[in-house]
């Protein structure tokens, strides 16, 4: 199984290669193409540059979620998803501290919507869920659902291996 730090340094390799945020973005729209649906949620861009390649492919709008989360609250929360309780302060810090982590912040002048987050994971979720049922009306079911899905798939491919992110490439 591959470890977080050689996840994040295979991404890192690869979207710094020739053509990586292009080939990237491609593989996204190939991938939404060959499962077409109503709404998809891309959780974990990594890199404005990339957001930027798959907006020329796209022809819908693409909305832009910037969650801001303090530094305490993101460990715990990555305690909590993860299940592992031994992950030191330190050791939390290295991992977000990674090169590959190092964009995230440059989606804020992106974002339609900015969410604060400094509570817990269901808290955030209760509070965003909110937010856009005022914004969008009734998304509940649609977002559940993406979240289950696509959050237990995404997992199990990190875990076992099997990064779709790269597989197409």
């Amino acid at each position: 199984d591959l470890t977080r730090r050689e996840l994040q340094n295979i991404g890192y390799e690869f979207i710094n290669s020739k053509g990586g945020h292009r080939r990237f973005a491609e593989a996204l729209f190939e991938f939404i193409k060959k499962h077409p649906g109503a709404k998809y949620v891309l959780d974990g861009l990594r890199y404005p540059e990339t957001l930027v390649e798959y907006r020329k492919l796209v022809r819908d709008k693409v909305a832009v979620i910037y969650i801001d989360t303090m530094i305490d609250v993101r460990h715990q929360n990555y305690l909590s998803r993860e299940g592992n309780q031994g992950l030191s302060f330190e050791d939390f810090l290295n991992i977000v501290d990674h090169p590959v982590e190092s964009h995230i912040h440059a989606f804020l002048p992106e974002a339609q919507i900015v969410v604060f987050n400094q509570e817990s994971l269901p808290s955030f979720e209760r509070s965003l869920m909110e937010y856009l049922d005022s914004e969008l009306g009734p998304v509940e079911s649609f977002l559940v659902s993406s979240w289950d899905i696509n959050a237990t798939r995404r997992h199990d491919q990190l875990i076992s291996g099997n990064d779709i992110s790269f597989s197409h490439l």
